[in-house]
């Protein structure tokens, strides 16, 4: 269901939310666990927050 959420709120398929969350997880930026059978996803506030923080740093340099 939060799936169907996210794609009509960023007008992208299911299958294209599903591809970058799983390119999201795949570098830490997103963690999910097994509750149930859908995958409880959230977001790596801490990672996402370093990222941020390094990415404006490539940017200024």
């Amino acid at each position: 269901m939060w799936l169907a959420i996210f794609a009509d709120a960023l007008d992208m398929s299911e299958a294209a939310v599903s591809h970058h969350l799983r390119i999201l997880w795949m570098n830490g930026l997103v963690r999910h666990r097994r509750n149930g059978k859908p995958r409880d996803q959230k977001i790596h506030r801490t990672r996402i927050t370093q990222f941020s923080v390094s990415l404006q740093e490539c940017v200024r340099n």
